[in-house]
């Protein structure tokens, strides 16, 4: 999404050893690839515990659509991932 681009493009604007965007991930390998080639980000995931679970990420930031923050937040703290998810981060106290 437009948030999700402009966050990217933040980062990249950055000297290279403050950050680096090292990878996306979607729904799909074919979103997810239209997205890393649209931002110039070398790696695509399928699917979030994917790019959960990559060994060079070292950081995951939640850019999905709202009623998915949640769930993506508790796979990339699973995996032991810190977590910035734009907000909400839940849609309701239950979750």
């Amino acid at each position: 999404g437009l948030i999700s681009s402009d966050f990217v493009g933040a980062l990249k604007a950055l000297p290279a050893d403050e950050a680096k965007v090292i990878a996306v991930g979607a729904r799909s390998l074919e979103a997810a690839q239209a997205f890393a080639t649209s931002l110039g980000v070398p790696k695509a995931h399928a699917g979030y515990e994917a790019l959960a679970n990559d060994p060079d990420v070292d950081v995951v930031y939640v850019g999905t659509v709202a009623q998915t923050h949640a769930d993506c937040a508790r796979i990339a703290l699973a995996a032991g991932k810190p977590v910035l998810v734009e907000k909400p981060l839940a849609m309701n106290g239950e979750e």
